[in-house]
């Protein structure tokens, strides 16, 4: 229930606050633009992480629209700690022994290797970003001197400035690429939705 609402709360806002600093609404629909901020952003998601995380990342994605799992025996917790000598409240009592979390730095240090799909989008990656460097490069020379930067709701360009500033976006798509590469070499620094164990450490990671 808060999920839908909370989806419905933030498009409704952004909608309305966008009709209301004077946007028109059908500006809104520009396809091209989804499909490049949103290919770029799961390419880059993609890229910059292996297989196994991914399928981890989207099963979780889809985990917080079902039902949570917590039942009768979670729900008795505090009743255990009150009434320890309650048979009855004791048979219910979970039989496994909770697993305590591993701090980042308890966790196993792996050298994770990369598998043969990880490599292709690895090489995927890195070759998206050679030919976004050398699109800007072959496209400077022909641009003018003074080039849009920022656009209003209506679509109006009201924001200008040199066009050197074409150049930002390779190098933050650099940055970001490389800058999530490296992380990626620490994955016991993660935040994990499964706690991490010497058992389960070359699985989640």
């Amino acid at each position: 229930m808060n999920i839908g609402a909370g989806w419905i709360i933030a498009f409704g806002c952004s909608i309305f606050g966008f009709i209301w600093l004077g946007g028109h609404i059908e500006q809104l629909w520009v396809p091209e633009e989804y499909l490049i901020i949103f290919g770029a952003a799961l390419g880059t998601l993609m890229a910059s992480n292996k297989w196994r995380n991914l399928k981890s990342m989207f099963r979780a994605f889809f985990r917080i629209f079902l039902p949570s799992n917590t039942g009768k025996t979670s729900n008795l917790e505090p009743i255990l700690l009150e009434k320890p000598n309650s048979q009855k409240v004791r048979s219910l009592k979970p039989s496994k022994k909770p697993i305590t979390p591993m701090t980042p730095e308890e966790r196993p240090k792996l050298k994770i290797q990369l598998t043969p799909t990880d490599q292709i989008f690895e090489l995927l990656g890195w070759g998206v970003l050679l030919a976004l460097w050398i699109w800007t490069g072959t496209s400077y020379s022909s641009l003018p001197d003074t080039i849009p930067t920022h656009f209003n709701a209506a679509g109006e360009a009201d924001g200008f400035g040199r066009k050197a500033s074409i150049v930002s976006l390779p190098v933050v798509a650099s940055l970001l690429y490389i800058g999530l590469t490296l992380l990626n070499r620490v994955p016991h620094s993660f935040n994990f939705p499964t706690p991490i164990t010497q058992d389960n450490a070359l699985r989640q990671y």
